[in-house]
């Protein structure tokens, strides 16, 4: 998970990098949202394929992980 998780990362930095390196023109709104919508959508990849198997093991939905820490 953490490896997929820091892969995802990597890719957001390359992609972060690719919006301004070599460029005469800055980063338009449509191209720094689909970055980030790349990342999300990557993360939540990650996410579906790790967090529920560790809910399961502790008897806990994957919500209830973080519930004892969020103030939101």
């Amino acid at each position: 998970m953490c490896a997929e998780t820091d892969g995802v990362f990597d890719g957001f930095e390359a992609d972060a990098a690719d919006l301004v390196n070599h460029r005469w023109q800055p980063a338009t709104d449509p191209e720094i949202f689909e970055v980030i919508e790349r990342t999300v959508k990557a993360l939540n990849g990650v996410n579906l394929r790790y967090v529920d198997d560790l809910a399961r093991r502790h008897r806990m939905t994957r919500h209830e992980i973080t519930d004892e820490w969020r103030d939101w």
